[in-house]
């Protein structure tokens, strides 16, 4: 799957981003307890639903107190493909900051 669009939701443990992919499916990338999964739902507002997704990735990574992790690394071991533009940016750590900060999606 390739990835066009992300917004990262936490920017402490766990990491974790909205996404979408070139044909606009909503996937849902969290990694946490060493444990990275990207699951398919209909869109971001799956919690309030209180839907079940499916998952299409998972690896595991690090230990059980890992949470942390980068974008790329995590499409890299969940072997998601990170759209050209999405990968040019996440290469300029101040723009993905500088984007957080104003809530803009990257």
């Amino acid at each position: 799957m390739k990835i066009v669009r992300a917004v990262r939701t936490c920017v402490a443990c766990p990491s974790e981003w909205n996404a979408w992919t070139a044909d606009g499916q909503y996937l849902y990338l969290r990694y946490r307890f060493g444990c990275g999964t990207a699951t398919k739902y209909i869109d971001q507002h799956f919690c309030d639903r209180h839907e079940t997704g499916l998952i299409v990735a998972e690896f595991t990574w690090g230990d059980w107190l890992d949470g942390e992790i980068d974008l790329d690394q995590f499409c890299e071991f969940a072997d998601l493909d990170l759209g050209h533009r999405l990968r040019w940016w996440l290469r300029w750590p101040w723009r993905a900051l500088r984007a957080w900060e104003r809530r803009r999606p990257l």
